[in-house]
């Protein structure tokens, strides 16, 4: 926790913001673990390949258009 707490008023500010942040850095961790799963990847990879569509008959300068 912060060493610039004084008063009661802005100890409380303090506390406050200390334990957002810890939730914050709690589900920053969460979420940067979660890249690694192998669902995300196949959830991922559907989805871009939902997106490009049909691919037969194209190059790749036709998907840097």
């Amino acid at each position: 926790m912060p060493d610039r707490c004084h008063g009661r008023i802005e100890e409380w500010s303090c506390i406050t913001a200390w334990v957002s942040f810890q939730a914050d850095d709690t589900i920053a961790e969460d979420y940067r673990d979660s890249k690694s799963l192998l669902v995300r990847h196949s959830v991922e990879r559907y989805t871009l390949m939902a997106l490009l569509g049909d691919l037969r008959h194209k190059t790749a300068l036709d998907g840097a258009r």
